[in-house]
């Protein structure tokens, strides 16, 4: 059974691509994507996960509990740098706090996929990877494929036994609910949810 606060196209999606694809119907297990709702946060664990392990990141965000700018801001550079932010990372989330009291976020719920990671990917930090799991985890748009994920790219290549050249053809499959095949292939790899 699906969750209550699942996207409502969930059930829809889980059934097309059993019938579409039977390797991916082996790792779906009635777990769903849920988001928590808040967008800042979203992008600060984003931010924290760039390039490090999920379990690192959550380390990290653990340790700071960022929710909203207001967050950052009673934070010293010295504090996040010692719960294991780099220098880099800091500037990145301090910027976005700074932004995100702007409001200029409001318009985005509204904004076509395309268009909302042009408008994501303008923030410094915020690259592709980063916009594409605030659409995933944020957003729960439907068809969204973090292809040059490190954690998506091993588990499909290791479930279909392909070269990674190979992962666009494969995904072509599960269009217009990537975004669901993206979160089962992620559970093949770790039961434990992820969440941004």
């Amino acid at each position: 059974m699906i969750p209550q606060s699942s996207p409502l196209y969930w059930e829809k999606a889980c059934s097309y691509l059993r019938q579409h694809d039977s390797v991916l119907a082996e790792c779906m297990d009635g777990s769903s994507l849920s988001s928590h709702g808040n967008g800042f946060s979203t992008l600060v664990q984003a931010i924290i996960g760039q390039q490090i392990s999920v379990k690192a990141a959550q380390s990290i965000s653990d340790r700071l509990r960022i929710e909203t700018p207001e967050d950052v801001m009673r934070w010293t550079v010295e504090d996040l740098r010692a719960a294991g932010l780099s220098r880099q990372k800091i500037t990145y989330i301090v910027g976005l706090a700074q932004f995100w009291k702007t409001e200029q976020w409001r318009a985005w719920p509204t904004l076509a996929d395309a268009l909302l990671m042009k408008e994501l990917t303008t923030l410094k930090g915020i690259g592709r990877w980063t916009a594409e799991m605030f659409l995933i985890f944020h957003c729960m748009r439907p068809d969204i494929f973090p292809e040059a994920d490190l954690g998506l790219q091993k588990a499909i290549t290791s479930l279909y036994r392909i070269p990674i050249t190979e992962i666009p053809t494969i995904a072509d499959r599960w269009r217009p609910y990537r975004t669901v095949a993206t979160w089962y292939l992620w559970r093949s790899l770790d039961a434990i949810p992820v969440h941004y």
